[in-house]
């Protein structure tokens, strides 16, 4: 009886011994999300909030934020994506109204860290921004390189939704016309810097 038992016992034990590596052998050869499905397209949509001195000297507020974009992943953790957005805010200074929007061309690469349904990743990127100061009746566009980097989450909904958080930081400095009291105008500069903070809905395919 006692031979039955240890010589059942032993039997499991092997039998377990082998079929441990091939598990996680298994594991190990699992394909990324990425790899199977590398290309995507998102849909952003959220606030800008601005934080530059110069934002704040014009009372400035928060304002909206969306982006179009599409992403390719060349190797399962890291992508390239290209989009085209919108953002804006506007302000008042001695009962002055001012507008500052822009239209954003953007390149950033993306670096994740897939965990199961879920995948945090850092950006970091640059862009042409097409944009519009306005200040009364009096309006500068103009076409200006920028800069930014952040970071995001999504959340795998299946093999081809999901949805996600971003936010970036962004560091832009546009020319912008004021009227003097003689009734001549004086160009100078003012930076739109500040936070990007959308929520993301995806498709990969």
């Amino acid at each position: 009886m006692k031979r039955t038992v240890v010589v059942g016992v032993l039997n499991v034990l092997l039998v377990i011994r082998v079929m441990i590596p091939a598990t996680l052998w298994a594991q190990e050869k699992e394909v990324p999300l990425t790899a199977q499905k590398p290309y995507y397209g998102v849909l952003k949509f959220g606030g800008y909030l601005p934080e530059s001195s110069d934002l704040s000297n014009q009372n400035a507020g928060n304002g909206f934020s969306g982006q179009v974009a599409f992403g390719y992943y060349p190797v399962p953790y890291f992508a390239v994506e290209a989009g085209f957005g919108y953002f804006e805010t506007k302000g008042s200074v001695s009962n002055v109204d001012r507008k500052f929007s822009s239209w954003p061309l953007e390149v950033s690469g993306r670096l994740a860290l897939p965990i199961a349904f879920l995948e945090p990743y850092l950006l970091g990127g640059i862009g042409v921004y097409f944009s519009r100061a306005e200040v009364g009746s009096v309006g500068k566009d103009s076409e200006q390189f920028g800069y930014f980097g952040g970071g995001g989450l999504n959340l795998n909904l299946g093999k081809s939704f999901f949805i996600g958080a971003e936010a970036r930081y962004l560091v832009l400095e546009i020319p912008i016309l004021y009227v003097n009291p003689l009734g001549t105008t004086t160009q100078t500069n003012i930076h739109l810097d500040g936070v990007v903070a959308t929520g993301n809905l995806g498709y990969r395919f």
